[in-house]
């Protein structure tokens, strides 16, 4: 239960960051180059997780 709990704050977080990227005019590649030096455990799905909550406008 703890683990997956864990999994899903840290998927939030990501989600925000995601946000706070784009919100700063960043790319979809800075940003998930930055996801995978914060989140190295998801390091192979930085790509996947920008696509999925990257708004666009």
């Amino acid at each position: 239960m703890t683990e997956k709990v864990t999994s899903e704050v840290k998927e939030q977080n990501i989600k925000i960051m995601v946000g706070v990227f784009q919100e700063y005019h960043d790319t979809k590649e800075n940003a998930a180059a930055k996801l995978r030096c914060k989140f190295p455990e998801y390091a192979q799905q930085a790509e996947e997780l920008i696509e999925k909550y990257w708004e666009e406008g």
